[in-house]
């Protein structure tokens, strides 16, 4: 997007800490770059990161397989 419209506002949004930190290194100049996860209502919750398989990092617990 940054390609696309180089003059525009850009926002991305990365609850799990250690991508959160890799998009600010990499885009923090040109992209506001947010710590939270995104839904349709506003509220606060946990956020579960699971360090090992990011992939089931979510509002809810999973079960998983590893």
């Amino acid at each position: 997007m940054i390609h696309a419209a180089p003059q525009g506002q850009h926002y991305a949004f990365e609850p799990i800490p250690s991508f959160y930190h890799d998009l600010e290194s990499k885009f923090g100049k040109t992209v506001s770059v947010f710590p939270y996860a995104v839904a349709e209502y506003q509220n606060k919750t946990t956020f579960n990161v699971v360090e090992n398989a990011p992939a089931y990092s979510g509002l809810m617990k999973r079960k998983y397989d590893l």
